[in-house]
């Protein structure tokens, strides 16, 4: 029984620290909601604890696309890739949020969700968006 106990904490502790390296929803809602306001305010829009990085901007038919990346400054980690879309003129900016490979599903979820409902109706777009910055991070990265 003290062996099953001892087994059941282990995998209890491992799985909490390798989720603590995904996006978690606090990080996912700061990138949704939390720089936009910070930045309609005049404010910094830097987390305590965090860096925001730029990586990369390109367009996409109507579409302007940057990705930033938000670093846990405190492991040095990608917490998240922050998306930036403009330039639409049916569509008004969105900041999105793509959170890293060891995020729980139901982030991830939200994200495909995220993406899909702004780019309905402009899939197209949405492809070419994936596909340069595929390209990009095979020839740079």
């Amino acid at each position: 029984m003290k062996r099953a106990v001892f087994m059941f904490l282990l995998l209890f502790a491992a799985s909490y620290m390798y989720a603590q390296d995904g996006t978690t929803w606090e990080e996912y809602n700061y990138i949704k909601k939390g720089i936009a306001v910070q930045a309609a305010n005049g404010l910094d829009i830097e987390k305590k604890g965090y860096k925001v990085e730029s990586y990369t901007s390109f367009k996409a038919g109507p579409f302007s696309v940057t990705f930033d990346y938000l670093r846990r400054t405190s492991t040095k980690k990608i917490a998240a890739t922050i998306i930036g879309v403009s330039g639409s003129t049916y569509k008004k900016p969105a900041l999105l949020c793509m959170p890293n490979l060891t995020a729980a599903g139901d982030v991830q979820a939200q994200c495909f969700k995220d993406i899909a409902v702004y780019f309905r109706g402009s899939e197209e777009y949405m492809m070419e968006v994936l596909m340069r910055l595929y390209a990009y991070r095979t020839y740079y990265d």
